[in-house]
Formats: structure tokens, C-alpha cells, sequence
């Protein structure tokens, strides 16, 4: 495995998991949540405003599109024998 340089950090209870990278959304979010049908102009719409609300620290090189709002991650290590509880508060780190 590559090693990666953690883009940023966070911690779900006491996991710390490290975001190595964006990554692209799939079709799901442009579906109607309520009917299922699909919403010609959504992924339009996220473009433009993740254009437009991209925080100045973020390294645009890393995206070749602005299609991508998930974060490709790994477990730190020291936190991989620990568990995921749904009521765990999430905070970056």
C-alpha cells in the first residue's frame, strides 16, 4: 500500500480516521428522495456552488472536476482495534 499524506483528520468517538482524498459523488444524490426520479440540473447546481464555496485552503489540483464532496479514508493505526458507535459525536481534528 502507498502511504498517504492525510489531507485532514477527524474522530468519530475514539477512531481517528485520516481523509486521504476527495472523491466523486455517485448517482444517488441525484435522485428525488421522496419519488426516485432523477433531477436533470442537480449536478449543475453542486458544480457551481462547489465552485463558488470551496474553502481558500483547499488544494484545487486534487480535483480534476468539481463533482466530488466524499473523502476517501483510512483508520490511524493506533485507533484500529477500537469500534464505531452511531452516537458518537464526529469532530475535525
Amino acid at each position: 500500500m502507498v502511504n498517504q499524506i492525510p489531507l485532514c483528520r477527524f474522530k468519530w468517538g475514539a477512531v481517528t480516521l485520516l481523509g486521504i482524498n476527495p472523491c466523486q459523488r455517485c448517482i444517488v444524490p441525484t435522485r428525488n428522495s421522496l419519488d426516485g426520479n432523477g433531477d436533470r440540473g442537480f449536478q449543475q447546481q453542486f458544480v457551481k456552488a462547489r465552485q463558488a464555496q470551496l474553502p481558500y485552503w483547499v488544494n484545487r489540483e486534487r480535483f480534476n472536476h468539481f463533482y466530488k464532496l466524499a473523502v476517501n479514508t483510512r483508520l490511524a493505526t493506533d485507533t484500529q482495534s477500537l469500534h464505531l458507535q452511531l452516537d458518537d459525536v464526529v469532530q475535525v481534528c
